[in-house]
């Protein structure tokens, strides 16, 4: 599975690709998520000074690349290449074709991170054009891909925190920028959204979160992909039963090939086994169904319900 990750300058990005890889360690939460040796020592080294308050890990400058394991017992690990761009590469005009490789990334992901840092989108009108570029990149990246998968997107507002006592006042501002986003995502039928007011730190709030609800996305689509293969097997089924009269059974036995019903009973069995091996991701769908049931519903322009479902600590 491949994430992007993106959003204007100092949104906070590697700062919760840390976060949110520290926390996995000591809350798992259905998934248990790991790296390489050395990047394992890095981001957990990173992770303690941040929950401690004592510093947060330096801005990515350049594209980089993750590499992860999410497992859980009963169900094939899914390998995570989680790619950040650094803050600008949307609008970069330099020679290093970063905004062109951000568009590449974008056409073969399969989950995106938007990151908007909180006290920017209500300050800072640079912030705000920033996000304005990234909304319609991200619409033309998907709109024309098509395919049965749904991409999950995740609009990530961050250091929430630093708004104190003005979250409440300030929060149809957070997610006005967002609002196109989710007008073009309800319009289609490749994706989902959901936005999540996100802090790191000694004060973290929906941290895990994001995780979480893509990985749910990305279950619920492989489900539903599967019954919609085991439908179209279950028509041909009915379909090589009705044409399996007394001569097609005889010119197969004559030609030495399988008859039609031969061939309906292989396909059947291997149908029921599949529907078997699906039985435990309808028990992860589950236990993510209910890990993030505090979240409460999601408003029409993408924002939580009420706001303060969203304002768990983690």
């Amino acid at each position: 599975m491949k994430i992007v990750m993106l959003g204007h300058s100092n949104a906070g990005k590697t700062t919760y690709l840390t976060a949110a890889y520290y926390a996995m360690q000591h809350d798992p939460r259905i998934f248990q998520i790991s790296a390489g040796r050395r990047d394992h020592r890095r981001l957990m080294r990173s992770g303690r000074v941040l929950a401690a308050g004592r510093g947060y890990p330096p801005p990515s400058d350049a594209r980089s690349v993750h590499e992860f394991v999410a497992s859980r017992d009963g169900i094939d690990p899914v390998e995570i290449s989680w790619i950040d761009h650094r803050g600008g590469a949307a609008v970069a005009k330099t020679a290093d074709g970063q905004a062109r490789r951000l568009q590449e990334d974008l056409s073969a992901a399969d989950a995106v991170l938007l990151f908007g840092d909180a006290e920017r989108l209500v300050g800072h009108t640079h912030s705000q054009r920033e996000i304005d570029t990234l909304v319609p990149m991200l619409l033309r990246a998907f709109g024309d891909r098509g395919g049965s998968s749904t991409i999950p997107f995740a609009v990530l507002i961050t250091k929430v925190d630093a708004l104190g006592d003005a979250l409440d006042e300030l929060r149809p501002a957070l997610h006005r920028p967002f609002t196109a986003l989710m007008d073009g995502v309800r319009r289609a039928e490749w994706a989902v959204a959901r936005s999540f007011e996100v802090a790191c730190g000694p004060s973290a709030r929906n941290v895990v979160e994001p995780l979480l609800w893509i990985m749910q996305a990305v279950i619920d689509d492989r489900i539903d992909t599967h019954y919609t293969g085991l439908d179209a097997s279950l028509a041909t089924m009915r379909t090589k039963v009705a044409e399996d009269k007394v001569s097609a059974r005889f010119r197969a036995h004559v030609n030495g090939v399988p008859t039609g019903q031969a061939i309906v009973r292989g396909e059947l069995e291997k149908a029921i086994g599949a529907l078997a091996a699906l039985r435990p991701l309808h028990t992860v769908a589950r236990e993510l169904a209910a890990a993030l049931a505090h979240l409460g519903a999601v408003e029409p322009d993408g924002a939580p319900e009420g706001g303060q479902h969203q304002a768990v600590p983690s």
